[in-house]
C-alpha cells in the first residue's frame, strides 16, 4: 500500500474567482442531456441586486422548471450549521486548494403546463338524499364493517323493474323501503353519539325524571380519594369571611372559593341542605381538576410533580392522569422515558366533568359567566358542552296574543337563539334538564 501526503489549503484570492455553485435536488440530479439545447451551457444565474450580491438560479426543460435563491431562509449563514467547500486538485504541486462556496442552492421543482383544478360542482350534495349522502362517506372513509352494512341495506332495496305489481304498488314499496333505510342509517348516528357521550359524561340515567338523579356523585372520584380532600380550611375561612387571605387564594382556585362561599350561604339559610359534604368536596376537587385542566396537552410531570408545583394531593394526581389522560412513550426518547397525552376526547371528558361538577354544587343549575370565567372558553363552545350535558336555559317564548297568530318558523328559530344569549350583564343562566335532552331515544 503506497502512501502519499496531500498538501490542503484554502485558496486565499477567492474575490478575483468567479466561484463555483453547489445545488442539491429534490429527489436526484437530472442529466445533462434531459435539459433544452439553450440551458445545457448551464444554470441561468440573475443578479436582482448587486449590493447584496442576491442571486436567482433557475433551470428548465420540457417538463420541469429548476429555481433556487440565495436569499431564502435555507441559504441564510446563520441557519447553516456547516461551512460549505469545494476541494481543486492541482497535479503538479500536489495540493488540494480549497475554495469557498459560501452555501448549497436548494433546488425546487415545478411541473410545467399544469393546469389548475376547477371543481365539477360546487355542492356535490346537492339534490342527493340522506342514503346516497351516507353511501358515499362510506364508501371513501368508512370501514370495513360499516361498507359490509351498506352493502347489506343496497341488497334490500326493491327494484322497481323487480316486482310485476300496480304502480301504487310500486311507489308504495319504494317508498316504505327508503324510509326504512333512512331509519335505520339515522339509528346508526344515534348510537354512535350516545356511545361518545357515555365515554365522556360522568356516569348517569339518561332516563331519570330530576335533575338530583341524572348524574351519580361516584362518577367523579372514587370514596377512597375522599381522605385527601381536604375541605375544612377553605370552608372555616368561608364561614369567617376569610376567604379573601393571600394564603387562602394561592391554595385554591377563584371558581372553588366562590362554589364554597355559595354553600356556607345556603346552609345559613337551610342546615339541612342535601348532600352538603359532597358539595363542599367537590368545591375543593374542582381546584385539583381546573388546574390539571391548564396543563399542556403532552403532560411530562409525575403524579409526585404535580404535588410538589400544583398542590394536587399524589394519590388525586394518580387519579387525574388515569382517568383524562393517555400513557405514551415518548418520541425519540433513548430510554424508556413515558409522559401522559390529553387527546379531544379526553379534552371533552374533563370539561364535561368539571361542568357537570359545577352545576351539582350549585344544585343543578348555574351562570354561564362562571363557566367562561374558569375555563377561559367562548361561548358558542360553552354551549356545545351543555347541550351534550344536558344543560339548558329557561325558555322565553311570548305568546303573540294581539293578533291571535300561531308562533311561525322563523320567529321560532330566533326565540331559541336569542335564549343562549348574554344579557347586558353578561350573564345566562341554565338547568339541568331531566330526563337528558342529549341522549337520543332509540
Amino acid at each position: 500500500m503506497v502512501k502519499k501526503k496531500i498538501k490542503i489549503e484554502l485558496y486565499q484570492n477567492q474575490e478575483s474567482l468567479s466561484k463555483p455553485i453547489l445545488c442539491s435536488f429534490p429527489q436526484n440530479v437530472p442529466p445533462q442531456e434531459f435539459f433544452t439545447a439553450e440551458k445545457t451551457e448551464g444554470a441561468e444565474e440573475k443578479h436582482k441586486n448587486k449590493k447584496s450580491k442576491k442571486m436567482v438560479i433557475e433551470a428548465e426543460n420540457k417538463l420541469m422548471k429548476y429555481r433556487a435563491t440565495s436569499f431564502s431562509s435555507q441559504n441564510i449563514s446563520k441557519n447553516q450549521t456547516s461551512d460549505y467547500m469545494i476541494g481543486v486538485w492541482d497535479k503538479e504541486k500536489h495540493k488540494i486548494r480549497l475554495i469557498d462556496v459560501g452555501s448549497i442552492f436548494t433546488m425546487t421543482q415545478q411541473c410545467k403546463n399544469v393546469k389548475a383544478f376547477k371543481p365539477l360542482k360546487d355542492n356535490l350534495y346537492e339534490g342527493v338524499d340522506y342514503y346516497e349522502k351516507k353511501n358515499q362517506l362510506v364508501n371513501e372513509f368508512g370501514t370495513k364493517k360499516a361498507q359490509s352494512k351498506m352493502q347489506q341495506l343496497k341488497n334490500n332495496i326493491v327494484e322497481e323493474k323487480n316486482i310485476n305489481t300496480e304502480k301504487q304498488m310500486t311507489k308504495i314499496l319504494k317508498h316504505d323501503v327508503q324510509k326504512a333505510i333512512d331509519e335505520d342509517l339515522k339509528k346508526q348516528d344515534q348510537q354512535e353519539d350516545n356511545s361518545y357521550l357515555r365515554e365522556i359524561l360522568p356516569a348517569f340515567d339518561a332516563t331519570a325524571k330530576k335533575p338530583e338523579f341524572v348524574y351519580f356523585r361516584g362518577g367523579f372520584w372514587p370514596k377512597e380519594l375522599n381522605e385527601f380532600i381536604h375541605f375544612k380550611e377553605l370552608y372555616k375561612a368561608c364561614k369567617q369571611g376569610k376567604e379573601d387571605e393571600e394564603a387562602i387564594k394561592s391554595k385554591y382556585e377563584g371558581a372553588s372559593i366562590a362554589n364554597m362561599r355559595i354553600l356556607v350561604e345556603e346552609e345559613k339559610k337551610d342546615p339541612n341542605t342535601k348532600h352538603l359534604k359532597f358539595r363542599v368536596r367537590g368545591a375543593v376537587f374542582l381546584t385539583y381538576l381546573l388546574r390539571f385542566y391548564r396543563c399542556r396537552e403532552t403532560i411530562t410531570m409525575s403524579a409526585k410533580e404535580l404535588e410538589e408545583y400544583l398542590g394536587i394531593p399524589k394519590d388525586i394526581a394518580d387519579h387525574l392522569l388515569n382517568v383524562y389522560s393517555t400513557l405514551s412513550l415518548a418520541k425519540g426518547a433513548s430510554e424508556k422515558k413515558f409522559h401522559y397525552v390529553r387527546n379531544k376526547k379526553m379534552k371533552d371528558k374533563l370539561i364535561s366533568h368539571i361542568i357537570v361538577l359545577m352545576m351539582v354544587i350549585n344544585n343543578y343549575k348555574i351562570n354561564v359567566k362562571y363557566i367562561i370565567n374558569a375555563l377561559k372558553l367562548d361561548l358558542i363552545e360553552i354551549v356545545a358542552y351543555l347541550r351534550q350535558i344536558s344543560a339548558f336555559p329557561k325558555k322565553q317564548r311570548k305568546k303573540l296574543e294581539e293578533d291571535g297568530q300561531e308562533e311561525t318558523k322563523k320567529i321560532g328559530e330566533k326565540k331559541r337563539k336569542n335564549e343562549w344569549a348574554l344579557d347586558s350583564n353578561g350573564d345566562l343562566m341554565v338547568y339541568l334538564k331531566a330526563p337528558m335532552r342529549s341522549i337520543r331515544k332509540k
